[in-house]
């Protein structure tokens, strides 16, 4: 079965921005991204912008999900966690809905991956038999990157999402 990076299109010009999230991260060592929001929290703005994009999944400064997309994700994965957040524009009052996932972070890079200077992984390959039957994770060293299976994929673009782009992971070759 082969596996993607799922990532936002970097092709859109209008990319909503999410205000103050990324301090946010750096402040909070926890590589749990549901630990950076505290449970009564569920809102966070938005940069106030007339073209704001607004894709079906954000990869930074953390991964959200679309909520037309959140039963793609618990379909293939039920225990998976997701928090629901509103994205807010106060001034174009406009609001969506998104979700915060907290996928299992797996530890199933193979040796062969590519690291850089400082130890961390560059180019990601991964080592089959260490996933097991996961089909949306985190890579342990390479946390940013969700990664879905190849079923994953398909289904969320047979439902025509929006600013959702796939990069095919090599496989560590069986012996």
């Amino acid at each position: 079965m082969d596996y993607f990076i799922m990532q936002t299109n970097p092709k859109l010009s209008y990319l909503a921005k999410l205000k103050d999230w990324q301090k946010s991260l750096q402040d909070n060592p926890i590589p749990n991204e549901l630990a950076v929001v505290p449970i009564r929290t569920r809102c966070i703005f938005v940069e106030e912008k007339s073209s704001n994009e607004y894709p079906d999944y954000f990869d930074k400064p953390i991964t959200l999900i679309a909520d037309r997309l959140k039963n793609v994700i618990t379909m293939y994965q039920k225990d998976i966690d997701l928090r629901p957040v509103v994205l807010i524009e106060q001034k174009a009052d406009r609001q969506e809905i998104y979700h915060l996932i907290d996928a299992p972070v797996i530890d199933c890079a193979s040796s062969t991956s590519k690291l850089d200077h400082t130890g961390k992984i560059k180019e990601l390959v991964l080592d089959r038999d260490k996933i097991g039957n996961q089909k949306i994770f985190h890579v342990l060293d390479f946390y940013r990157h969700l990664i879905v299976r190849l079923d994953v994929a398909e289904s969320i673009l047979r439902r025509n999402s929006y600013g959702i782009e796939f990069q095919k992971i090599q496989l560590e070759e069986i012996k």
